[in-house]
């Protein structure tokens, strides 16, 4: 595999990298230095993905090749990505610490094991390296192996639940292969680890009172999970905006009156070149990707 390109962004510290894979696929990485103490790289976990979320830039191109992406290519991107930006020495010597982030395209359930022997791999290798994954919980056995592997690895691991909608109607329609809710929460309570809610504010699908009220019920007796608003990227495909900004502020001072959680909001960096949530240099997918499929139909 090879770097085809590296994009620097205007608005943030951070680099969006583009590599090739053996197989002419390609897949996306983005290393963000927030000046918080630790780097951050959002990994890739499939090639494309199968799971049709209609907030996700990606299920706008259909029929994408969706391939695992395989733990040495996993491993590959990181030793790129730190030794091209001259970063290593700074994670060994405990300056920064390295959070390698599988939110980026494809469920991380589908190819767990392969994340978590990365994540394994760089903490061998770099010494102060934690992991993180993003999943709809679409598959409930699945994320039950996946707790008991990161026991048996030993990793820091932290679990956020995308969750966006308080009723089984609305986040199936938005996230058509999400798991049942009342199990996904159920789920991501039970599990040991860090642990947090991404929660989307979409304006009049999402930040009604009874969904505010849905999130202090479920989640105001668990003071360990951590609730984050996302802002919404708007896309051409969809007419949705975001939730204004006082809208979100009175949301936020609610659930700060009657619940004890961390509460978050938070602003994806590097949206100019496709590193938000959701985001991605399509352009590339289109060449690559796109292409391959089409020719061998």
């Amino acid at each position: 595999m090879k770097c085809l390109n590296i994009i620097k962004s205007k608005e943030d510290k951070a680099f969006k990298y583009i590599f090739k894979l053996d197989t002419n696929l390609i897949v996306e990485a983005t290393f963000i230095d927030k000046n918080d103490g630790k780097y951050i790289i959002c990994m890739p976990n499939q090639t494309g993905c199968k799971m049709g979320c209609k907030f996700c830039y990606l299920s706008d191109l259909k029929n994408l090749k969706v391939n695992n992406v395989k733990e040495e290519e996993l491993n590959y991107i990181v030793d790129y990505i730190l030794e091209d930006l001259n970063v290593v020495e700074n994670i060994k010597n405990n300056n920064k610490q390295l959070l390698l982030s599988f939110m980026g395209s494809g469920e991380p359930l589908c190819n767990y094991k392969n994340l978590l022997y990365c994540v394994k791999y760089c903490s061998n290798k770099y010494g102060n390296v934690r992991g993180a994954i993003a999943t709809i919980m679409n598959d409930f056995k699945t994320f039950n192996d996946f707790s008991n592997k990161i026991e048996q690895l030993g990793l820091d691991i932290k679990v956020h639940l995308s969750m966006h909608y308080t009723n089984d109607v609305d986040r199936k329609e938005w996230m058509p292969n999400c798991g049942e809710l009342k199990e996904s929460i159920e789920q991501l309570k039970r599990y040991k680890g860090k642990k947090e809610i991404h929660y989307t504010l979409i304006k009049d699908i999402n930040d009604k009172q009874e969904d505010i009220q849905f999130l202090i019920d479920n989640f105001k007796n668990n003071e360990d999970i951590t609730i984050k608003f996302i802002r919404f990227n708007p896309k051409d495909s969809s007419s949705s905006i975001g939730t204004k900004k006082e809208r979100i502020q009175e949301i936020v001072e609610l659930m700060k009156a009657n619940m004890s959680n961390p509460i978050e909001v938070y602003t994806p960096p590097a949206s100019d070149i496709g590193g938000s949530c959701g985001q991605f240099l399509l352009d590339y997918y289109k060449e690559y990707n796109l292409q391959i499929v089409k020719s061998v139909l």
